[in-house]
């Protein structure tokens, strides 16, 4: 019988027989298959099955028989190996990469995707939204998704910019804005895909593209459009000294973007607008000379 936990080393490509034999073996050191005999529960010839051991070289062969190698220098080296082959299997993986082309490539006729049926739609959308790594946005109108989205949403740990149409039946998020008309429903997920809902149960699913880029730049144009009273880019309010604290502390763009909870490239134009204001050569400089000026109470210079 293999002692307990002993099955772990299947991870390893032992069989149940070389497992349980290299086992027994540890337990005498070194010892001939007669004596490990006993109780041997396998169908395999034991000797056999010490013979695979020594050629894996788990153990080896002595005057007494069979000698097993120390168990940490035999599984380091077995996991060594492992770790090599799978470094070798990705490099391999990658390197085939290259010459696959996906189904819908972001050239030629293929750059959408039509979806259609209720649940098609909705799954398409969820699958898209789980795939988010840097921000979503989005142009919430009519056709609504299915409620599932919604929470998926709600869910997502990257920035999101909303933008409604006046009317809109979903929640107001923290970082959303409202225009009196949006001329589709759009989902922009970072800047390689769109999904593009027409219908209750049909979308269009726009991959890396020209159509794709305009798209982005169809949303960052009504993004400009609903923003606050005052200067295209100006931080304000409470956002102002967050700002002004993350340049004071060193953070990066995306560290600031991400404690802003708005994209990268909102967070450099906040900080260049920023610099600007305070005709500052660098970030810090700027953060110096805005927080001197809150805190003397002075208004921004205009």
């Amino acid at each position: 019988m293999v002692a307990d936990g002993a099955g772990a080393l299947s991870v390893l490509g032992l069989s149940a027989a070389q497992q349980d034999a290299y086992v027994r073996l540890i337990a005498r050191h070194t010892a001939t298959a007669a004596q490990l005999e006993p109780g041997w529960p396998h169908p395999e010839p034991l000797d056999r099955v010490l013979d695979g051991l020594v050629g894996v070289r788990l153990a080896y062969r002595s005057d007494g028989g069979y000698t097993a190698v120390a168990p940490r220098d035999a599984l380091d080296a077995r996991l060594t190996d492992g770790w090599d082959r799978l470094r070798a299997a990705r490099e391999y993986a990658d390197r085939i990469a290259r010459d696959y082309q996906p189904p819908h490539p972001g050239t030629g006729a293929q750059v959408v995707e039509l979806v259609t049926g209720t649940g098609a739609v909705a799954e398409r959308l969820l699958r898209a939204l789980r795939d988010t790594r840097t921000e979503l946005r989005r142009l919430a109108r009519p056709p609504y998704p299915d409620p599932a989205v919604d929470a998926a949403i709600q869910d997502l740990a990257v920035p999101t910019r909303i933008l409604h149409e006046r009317g809109d039946r979903a929640a107001p998020a923290p970082h959303a804005r409202t225009l009196d008309h949006l001329p589709v429903a759009l989902y922009l997920i970072d800047d390689r895909l769109a999904v593009v809902p027409t219908s209750a149960d049909t979308a269009l699913v726009v991959h890396p593209s020209e159509l794709l880029r305009a798209l982005g730049l169809l949303f960052d144009g009504l993004w400009e459009r609903a923003a606050p009273a005052g200067r295209p880019g100006e931080v304000r309010g409470p956002d102002e000294g967050r700002l002004v604290d993350l340049l004071l502390s060193g953070q990066t763009d995306e560290a600031i973007s991400r404690a802003l909870g708005v994209s990268p490239r909102t967070a450099q134009r906040y900080i260049a607008a920023m610099m600007a204001a305070a005709g500052a050569r660098t970030r810090f400089q700027a953060g110096v000379q805005v927080a001197l000026r809150r805190a003397s109470g002075r208004p921004r210079e205009t």
